[in-house]
């Protein structure tokens, strides 16, 4: 899940009370509008939580 607004994906997870979320901390050389800017994969990630599974898709095969 991207978190941060970033193209890169985060990992959220909870342990023994405890929020985690990881991340990276280095920089990215690499821009990239964020997948959630992505139509398809947008409506692939609602589908996913109204009950259907269905992974997301995106639009177009990242580079």
């Amino acid at each position: 899940m991207d978190c941060l607004g970033d193209w890169r994906e985060e990992l959220i997870g909870w342990d023994n009370g405890e929020l985690r979320i990881f991340s990276t901390p280095s920089p990215s050389k690499v821009s990239k509008p964020c997948l959630m800017q992505d139509r398809q994969y947008r409506l692939g990630v609602v589908s996913q939580t109204s009950g259907y599974y269905y992974p997301a898709q995106m639009s177009t095969v990242a580079k």
